[in-house]
């Protein structure tokens, strides 16, 4: 049989892209012919359009046949993004599928732009692009949890259990304890025990997460929970801080105080589920905003509670909590960066 190829018709003439919704400085989001049921060519108009000047980033849903396009206003204009989006389906250079284009000889796979090279992986779920601004506010939250804990440990050192930050919540503790209160944060800190950490870093390995090819190993959940395991471990028995004595502790304590391994177990784990589903909702749900509030109100509500719980229940100090949240955070940011390392030529890095 003689192979289809794109002739003159709707979808390849200027009609044939059109802008849905463009009110949003910055945002444009478009109806694009041949993406609707094609991921392929959904990952292959991602990885054309973020190539563009004054492109911040590009999500294609093939779903709905929509092309979102994050842009710098100064630089581009949302009429010049449809015009490159016409030119790009007038011309040979991006057919809708292989199998309407009979292969390579066809013009399939497409040549990426200069600047963009073509990763093979058309159809994987490629993320997008972190923006700059991300990057460094992430490089500022994990210089400031770096400077917080060093400063922390040193007041620690220096003041041992006198500090006021340590004493009055654990005596405001002693005087709110009810038996219902307690059932509760004793179920919270069971939030980051083995038993609820591992089945949840098992599930985010099996969905994938960190993973941008499916060809890709998914190891960011379990080497964020067992990798940060060991470096608590060795801290504490580095650090040697005892327990408080307070009063009668409420739950099972072993080992030492500092840091608390139930704050940084939560803070990595929780936090790096909640980072890769913005991630996801942004790209696959730019407008959903509800979906992200709640998940961060989540995200946040559980790792505070586990932290809270700790000191409640006597087996911590809020020093040994505080810190272990600030290692977390420079922990986080180091698999951010081997994760930067680990990516295929020609994808985009997003941690």
């Amino acid at each position: 049989m003689r192979p289809r190829t794109r002739t003159a018709s709707a979808e390849a003439t200027p009609q044939g892209a059109r802008i849905l919704h463009a009110a949003v400085p910055g945002r444009l989001r478009l109806a694009v012919p041949g993406i609707k049921r094609d991921p392929a060519a959904a990952r292959r108009w991602e990885t054309l359009a973020a190539g563009w000047p004054g492109v911040t980033q590009a999500a294609a849903n093939a779903a709905t046949g929509n092309l979102l396009v994050e842009f710098e206003p100064q630089t581009v204009a949302a009429e010049q993004l449809l015009a490159r989006v016409q030119a790009e389906l007038a011309g040979p250079s991006l057919p809708s599928s292989p199998a309407n284009n009979g292969g390579p000889e066809h013009g399939w796979p497409p040549p990426g732009p200069p600047d963009v090279p073509t990763t093979g992986h058309s159809d994987a779920l490629v993320p997008p692009q972190p923006r700059q601004r991300t990057r460094a506010l992430e490089a500022a939250v994990g210089g400031v949890a770096l400077l917080g804990a060093g400063v922390l440990l040193l007041a620690v050192r220096t003041h041992g259990h006198g500090l006021a930050i340590d004493r009055v919540p654990l005596e405001l503790a002693a005087d709110v304890h009810d038996p219902l209160l307690t059932q509760l944060m004793r179920g919270a800190s069971r939030l980051a025990e083995p038993a609820v950490v591992g089945p949840i870093a098992f599930a985010a390995t099996l969905m994938g997460v960190g993973q941008r090819t499916p060809q890709d190993l998914p190891w960011l959940a379990p080497v964020a929970v067992a990798g940060g395991g060991i470096i608590i471990t060795g801290l504490k028995l580095l650090l040697r801080r005892d327990r408080p004595g307070a009063f009668d502790h409420l739950a099972p304590a072993f080992g030492y105080s500092l840091p608390s391994g139930h704050a940084f177990l939560a803070m990595t784990l929780y936090g790096l589920l909640a980072h890769h589903g913005l991630r996801w909702l942004r790209s696959r749900r730019p407008e959903d905003r509800f979906g992200a509030a709640v998940l961060l109100v989540v995200a946040a509500g559980a790792v505070l509670l586990v932290g809270i719980s700790r000191v409640y229940l006597g087996v911590h100090y809020p020093t040994d909590v505080i810190a272990g949240y600030a290692l977390a955070l420079m922990w986080l940011m180091l698999l951010a960066w081997l994760h930067g390392l680990a990516a295929p030529a020609g994808l985009p890095v997003a941690a």
